[in-house]
């Protein structure tokens, strides 16, 4: 076709939804749950409205304590180790990926909380592995092999791990850089245990520190939306597109396009809004936590919590495989409300092939 009508391809809409009301015992549940099944989260952003000063305390005390760990010259067959397993993975939340995820180019490697390891490779290195596995969904040159580091059969005494390890010991899984963290059950166990252990495996472990930056962006228009209502279908939409402009510090001026739309809108006026801006690898554990604390902090008119996941990772919400056809989006946004309301706001990457 030398002249196609490119102009009538439809383009492949996000998977968008969002869910709000009285924050009771069963969304309170719903929330955890999404917050636990985001496995590999790169940016935290706060939106602290009429908060004077610095930091409160508790959240800046928390994103002191949200260092991670650099591995190198790592080879993935040592997950298969039995004090391995059984010392972290089962006795915490052990959450890693590859340093530089670039899975829409090259091979990426991740390891679930719930325990999973994550190989998403090549076709080629596929074939050769003989582990079973699926086609990717938004790659055909690519395949995902999931590995429940938990299986009873993954033991020294069992076929099944005699297979995998010796699929492991390829070359191309060997002297690999990864990030990790460990929530360990037990809080009078040190999560740097981890790092010790791996260290121990011959392996290059260095603490890499979460990036903080704070501003203050001041005379806020910010849509306004009754999370227990319910009834305004577009309200979420508007309220997270506008504080997402804030947080990077877009020109809000009224003859601006970007900023149209909130002329015919409902709005309420704040002030003054402290923005926190936080880059590393957070696990779902550590999210959990700062949304607790956020919730305690309970500013007018709300208070939100944003988090992007890495563009590239293989999975994305409940481990479903994470496409990027269209973009890597890959976050969610909770919003706290005084009187026990909120409003939680997700975003992800469609799985549907694009063509």
């Amino acid at each position: 076709m030398l002249c196609p009508e490119v102009w009538n391809l439809k383009t492949v809409s996000n998977s968008v939804t969002f869910k709000s009301g009285v924050y009771d015992a069963k969304n309170k549940n719903h929330v955890e749950n999404v917050i636990g099944n985001h496995h590999f989260n790169q940016v935290v952003s706060l939106v602290l409205p009429n908060c004077s000063g610095s930091i409160p305390e508790t959240v800046a005390n928390l994103l002191k304590d949200s260092d991670f760990y650099r591995l190198d010259n790592f080879d993935l067959k040592v997950f298969l180790n039995r004090e391995f397993i059984e010392g972290f993975v089962k006795k915490g939340k052990f959450t890693a990926l590859s340093w530089d995820p670039r899975n829409d180019v090259g091979n990426c490697y991740a390891v679930t909380a719930d325990g999973k390891l994550v190989l998403s490779i090549d076709k080629e290195l596929y074939q050769s592995l003989g582990l079973e596995g699926q086609k990717s969904v938004g790659n055909s040159f690519k395949n995902i092999i999931r590995i429940d580091l938990k299986h009873p059969d993954l033991r020294n005494d069992k076929p099944y791990f005699q297979r995998v390890k010796r699929a492991l010991e390829n070359e191309a899984f060997t002297n690999q850089s990864l990030q990790f963290t460990w929530d360990p059950s037990d809080s009078s166990i040190c999560p740097s245990s981890a790092a010790a252990y791996f260290n121990s495996q011959n392996c290059t472990v260095r603490t890499c520190h979460t990036k903080v930056k704070v501003h203050r962006e001041r005379s806020l228009r910010c849509p306004k939306y009754d999370p227990k209502s319910g009834k305004d279908v577009d309200g979420p939409h508007e309220l997270v597109e506008y504080l997402s402009m804030r947080m990077l510090s877009c020109d809000m001026d009224r003859n601006e396009i970007l900023n149209s739309y909130c002329e015919n809108l409902d709005t309420e006026d704040v002030d003054t809004a402290l923005m926190v801006h936080c880059k590393g690898f957070f696990s779902a554990s550590f999210i959990n936590r700062l949304w607790n604390e956020l919730r305690k902090i309970s500013l007018e008119p709300w208070s939100a919590l944003c988090v992007n996941g890495f563009e590239f990772t293989p999975l994305t919400f409940f481990n479903r495989e994470h496409t990027f056809t269209t973009n890597g989006d890959n976050n969610f946004a909770i919003l706290h409300y005084p009187g026990n309301a909120f409003l939680l706001y997700q975003n992800s990457s469609s799985n549907k092939k694009q063509y």
